[in-house]
C-alpha cells in the first residue's frame, strides 16, 4: 500500500511519460528526416578520417542529434562548409545545418504536447507572445 506522498511522487514522476514518448518520439522522427537529407546533400563529400562524415544513414543521424543537442554542433557546420566549397555548395551546406540549429533553439515552440510538461516557454520567439513585456508595453501606448 502506498502513502499520499508516494502517489504524488509517482503521479509526479510517471503522469508526464505520454507527453514524454511522444516528444521523444518526435525528435527522433524529424532527426531521421534531417539525417535522411544530410547524407543526400553530404555523402562522399567529406574525407573518411572525419568523425562525421554523412557517408551512412547513421552516421548521418549522429551529426544531425549533435546538431540537434548543440554539443559541438560547429564542427559539423564547419566540416560540411569546408567539404562543400571546391563544390560550390558550402553555402546551402551551411544554411541547413544552421537551419537545423535554428530548429533545434525553437524545438519546443512546434512540439504538440508540451502544454502538459512542467517545461517553460522557450527563448525562441518570446517577444512576439501576447503575454512577454514587451507587447504589453507596445499595447499600452
Amino acid at each position: 500500500m502506498l502513502s499520499t506522498n508516494q502517489r504524488l511522487f509517482q503521479l509526479a514522476v510517471f503522469g508526464n511519460m505520454y507527453g514524454l514518448a511522444n516528444m521523444a518520439l518526435f525528435l527522433m522522427i524529424v532527426n531521421y528526416i534531417a539525417a535522411l537529407v544530410a547524407v543526400q546533400l553530404f555523402r562522399g563529400d567529406l574525407t573518411d578520417g572525419d568523425f562525421i562524415n554523412f557517408g551512412e544513414v547513421w552516421n548521418s543521424f549522429l551529426g544531425m542529434y549533435q546538431v540537434l543537442s548543440s554539443e559541438n554542433w560547429v564542427d559539423v557546420l564547419y566540416g560540411a562548409g569546408m567539404a562543400g566549397i571546391p563544390l560550390g555548395q558550402a553555402v546551402i551546406a551551411i544554411i541547413f545545418v544552421s537551419a537545423w540549429m535554428l530548429f533545434a533553439n525553437c524545438k519546443s515552440d512546434v512540439f504538440p504536447d508540451d502544454k502538459n510538461l512542467p517545461i517553460g516557454q522557450s527563448s525562441c520567439f518570446r517577444c512576439l507572445s501576447p503575454s512577454s513585456t514587451r507587447t504589453s508595453r507596445l499595447r499600452k501606448k
